[in-house]
């Protein structure tokens, strides 16, 4: 049966937010297209597609990060408007350490500090 409403997956996130920190993490990044409202209750926030891991994040506080999120996003909006004026094609930056997420209307990225 489901295990939905039990508690497991919070449990689960928990520890692998608990992990993270443990390993010095500052952040935790997802995407999901189906799992928004649970990310929300674990204390997740809706943030632009990450393709990077630096660790300077660990010395940005919240408004930094948001900062650099909108320029990147800025900058991929710009290298799209001149792939397309161009003909070119290509990707969208570098991929993510276990490849790249799916794109789409239904895909939402989250980020959670952790310290």
């Amino acid at each position: 049966g489901s295990l939905r409403g039990t508690g497991v997956g919070r449990a689960l996130m928990a520890g692998v937010e608990t992990h993270a920190r443990k390993l010095g993490y500052t952040y935790i990044y997802l995407w999901t297209s189906t799992a928004r409202g649970f990310y929300e209750r674990c204390g997740y926030r809706e943030c632009e597609r990450v393709n990077l891991a630096l660790p300077i994040l660990r010395k940005l506080d919240e408004k930094a990060v948001s900062a650099l999120e909108r320029m990147l996003r800025q900058k991929r909006s710009a290298q799209s408007s001149t792939r397309a004026s161009t003909g070119g094609g290509g990707g969208a930056g570098p991929a993510l350490a276990d490849g790249d997420a799916p794109d789409g209307e239904n895909v939402v990225w989250m980020r959670k500090r952790l310290i």
